[in-house]
């Protein structure tokens, strides 16, 4: 059997991590999902989907995204059940993410690299007369040639 998922949408909210008694990360998130039709008012509607993700995927997504982060999430759906405090079983449709990926540019404030130094143009008159290169015959011993 086969039992698969994968969706592409936004974080309704900002993640909130938490742990498990035995200290393992767990991220309850909800993607809204564009639908790919126009419902009969012309408009594009969206569906809700609870997502679970563990561990590493947890961390990070906790970390690196928020409130409108555009995901792609590959997982299974699972179903499960528990009695709320009125004693009334609840049952609960989701999908535990296996992968994650952040799909929006990097954030604008985490560079990879420094910003490139300014730099000045200096007019044709005020640069130094270059002096013309020689060429040689012999190959240059320090550099390997391929």
């Amino acid at each position: 059997m086969i039992n698969q998922v994968t969706l592409v949408g936004r974080l309704t909210k900002d993640p909130q991590m938490r742990y498990t008694a035995d200290g393992k990360a767990v991220l309850n998130v909800t993607l809204a999902v564009n639908r790919q039709f126009k419902n009969q008012g012309g408009d594009y509607e969206a569906d809700f989907v609870l997502c679970t993700m563990w561990k590493r995927a947890a961390e990070n997504t906790a970390k690196y995204c928020n409130k409108g982060s555009v995901l792609g999430v590959v997982g299974r759906i699972q179903t499960r059940n528990y009695d709320n405090e009125t004693g009334k079983k609840v049952y609960v449709t989701e999908v535990v993410a296996e992968q994650v990926k952040f799909l929006d540019g990097r954030p604008v404030q985490q560079q990879p690299f420094p910003a490139k130094p300014q730099t000045q143009t200096v007019p044709q008159e005020q640069r130094p007369a270059q002096q013309p290169q020689q060429r040689s015959s012999e190959v240059d011993q320090t550099l390997p040639v391929f």
